[in-house]
């Protein structure tokens, strides 16, 4: 596990997470929420769309993105790999460089008011992690670690987390599958009519901050 750079923000790799540490010892006695941020915290798809349209010209809005492969929205294979090199950017993810979504700042501290431990548990790549390291303390100074792995229910289940907020479709129903009560945040690219099974654990809300209020009752 390597410490994070601004005190208990904690960078911890996915073979370093499988065990909770010593650090994390307070926090396991209390209920946990773990997090998403992009889509759930941050918003991502429009800072996409603006890269879009100043590097390429191109005219997207979030309202047009309706699947969640974004490489769907355009045939411009040169357009693609520069997408790709944008996500794998470190700037793209310097503090304020994504703007936060509404009242998620107000849900994070609502679910640290409540009693929750919060963590957050983002696929962003690893060259992302000191700047997101960064834009975490400043923006949600209440999460008290950052996880970077894609297998995320395994996170989830280390802490024993009580309840996931996340925005991605096949996450949601692999969290789901593991009995993880998970919050699904709408947009116009998680359409979950595909998943039958499990359904009761899953919630679907308009945001982070009505997923805190439901958890806060």
């Amino acid at each position: 596990t390597a410490i994070g750079l601004l005190g208990p923000h904690r960078c911890q790799s996915e073979r370093a997470s499988t065990i909770p540490q010593i650090g994390d010892s307070i926090s396991m006695l209390k209920d946990v929420v773990i997090t998403d941020l992009d889509g759930v915290l941050y918003d991502t798809m429009q800072s996409m769309c603006e890269y879009l349209q100043n590097r390429w010209n191109l005219n997207i809005t979030v309202a047009q993105i309706v699947d969640y492969n974004v490489f769907k929205l355009t045939d411009d294979k040169v357009i693609q790999e520069d997408l790709k090199r944008w996500m794998k950017d470190p700037k793209t993810y310097f503090p304020k460089r994504i703007a936060v979504l509404p009242k998620a700042k107000l849900a994070i501290r609502m679910l640290k008011e409540c009693g929750y431990a919060v963590y957050a548990c983002t696929s962003r790549p690893s060259v992302a992690k000191r700047n997101t390291l960064l834009a975490i303390a400043m923006d949600f100074p209440e999460v008290e670690g950052v996880h970077f792995t894609k297998v995320k229910q395994k996170i989830a289940k280390m802490y024993g987390a009580r309840y996931f907020i996340e925005d991605n479709p096949k996450m949601i129903e692999t969290l789901s599958k593991n009995r993880i009560h998970t919050f699904c945040v709408r947009n116009n690219y998680n359409d979950l009519s595909h998943i039958t099974k499990f359904r009761r654990f899953i919630s679907e809300v308009d945001s982070a901050y009505e997923a805190a209020q439901i958890i806060c009752q």
